[in-house]
């Protein structure tokens, strides 16, 4: 069986993730000049916000 502990070390390793592809964009933002890129990885930087925003959401279920 899996346990809220379990379901939060998967959690954590999801967010980990999350994180570190919002960065990757952040850096790939940073070296781009073209403002139609820059557009486009920005909006990517922004999805990876909302799935980290989802992920800490999903994760206070398994906190109690």
């Amino acid at each position: 069986m899996i346990s809220n502990r379990d379901y939060l070390q998967y959690f954590q390793q999801v967010l980990a993730i999350e994180i570190q592809m919002e960065q990757t964009y952040r850096q790939m933002i940073d070296s781009l000049t073209n403002a139609e890129y820059i557009n486009i990885f920005q909006k990517l930087m922004e999805a990876e916000q909302a799935h980290q925003a989802k992920v800490r959401e999903i994760m206070k279920y398994f906190e109690k």
